[in-house]
């Protein structure tokens, strides 16, 4: 097991934060540590706490067996006190009581990303590389970060996602049943793609990586990760939110559930090159004589207390009165509608 002791905490520097999380990348000699991100919990009212310990053992037990290698390597690592003091935490504080972290694979390690921040929960990251003064960079792959959240055929004419980002003002920008269904799905990768700087889709289609026809064989795929997440969506009647009066109500499928409708989801694709080492599933594609490769994993496992059962009622409740409402434009969500 790697030791945190063998680093300095000054060598770890804030990377990213969620709700509940913070991420520090590591940019110290030591090579054991460089291709990782260390994922720290946020201090949290101790009764919605889940611990690092809790959160491995679901992953192990419970995640990896639905999706298996399709999920960011991720290792429980000890992170003594002395050291998650030690480093800079800018605006927020971690769990002072948590004894462990997460080790995560960084899927931009070694790699030159240049991030894009598209609209709510999606993100663009291209990698390029530099092959000479004359050419300049080059695109070596594109990463595409996003949110799948609630995967479910609504009743109503609008899927909660797309609901509740119209009840916050965020512009449209794609519907993720979109690209789960075959007579949407080339308007959904369109509509995916739409936001991506123009000046970095002429540069794909200068060097010939073909980013909209890779992702729409990938979502058309039997099987891929976003149809697993739909399929282990589905819940019972008796999993209702709007029916939850206590933590005892909140049943175990219900628990995984709303994990999964907060998980995060990367799109990797890059040329086919034979001596990559490749740690997930990859999905391969011809086009034009040549072999393009996608990979998809998950990340954010992290399993929901169930004393959040409230935060999730409430929401729900605010928004019955807009699940079939009239004054928006957007398209709908719902099938044959």
């Amino acid at each position: 097991m790697l030791d945190l002791l063998e680093t300095s905490p000054k060598d770890w520097h804030f990377f990213a934060k969620g709700n509940a999380n913070a991420l520090f990348q590591y940019q110290g000699d030591n090579t054991d540590f460089q291709r990782f991100l260390l994922r720290l919990r946020l201090e949290k009212n101790t009764q919605q706490y889940v611990s690092v310990a809790e959160l491995d053992a679901f992953i192990k037990n419970t995640c990896e067996p639905l999706f298996p290698r399709q999920i960011v390597d991720t290792q429980m690592i000890e992170v003594p006190e002395q050291f998650r003091t030690q480093l800079a935490t800018p605006g927020f504080t971690l769990m002072s009581t948590e004894p462990h972290g997460f080790l995560t694979f960084n899927v931009r390690a070694g790699g030159n990303f240049q991030s894009y921040k598209l609209l709510k929960y999606c993100a663009l990251h291209v990698g390029s590389t530099r092959k000479g003064s004359e050419s300049g960079n080059e695109i070596e792959s594109v990463l595409f970060e996003f949110k799948p959240k609630w995967l479910y055929e609504p009743k109503e004419k609008y899927c909660r996602t797309c609901l509740l980002k119209q009840s916050k003002g965020h512009k449209r920008h794609f519907c993720c049943l979109d690209l789960l269904r075959e007579d949407r799905q080339e308007q959904g990768v369109h509509d995916l793609l739409s936001e991506v700087p123009k000046e970095v889709l002429d540069q794909l289609d200068r060097e010939e990586i073909p980013l909209a026809q890779v992702i729409l064989e990938f979502v058309r795929e039997k099987g891929n990760v976003l149809q697993q997440l739909k399929l282990n969506e589905a819940v019972g009647e008796e999993d209702s939110i709007l029916a939850l009066n206590s933590e005892k109500d909140v049943l175990e499928k219900l628990s995984l559930v709303m994990t999964l409708r907060d998980v995060g989801l990367f799109l990797k694709v890059m040329r086919f090159d034979d001596n990559y080492s490749r740690e997930s599933d990859y999905y391969y594609y011809k086009h034009n004589d040549k072999t393009y490769e996608l990979s998809s994993c998950l990340y954010d496992l992290d399993l929901k207390s169930s004393a959040r059962f409230t935060h999730w009622k409430a929401i729900e409740e605010e928004l019955q009165s807009y699940y079939n409402s009239d004054t928006s434009d957007w398209p709908q969500c719902r099938m044959n509608s």
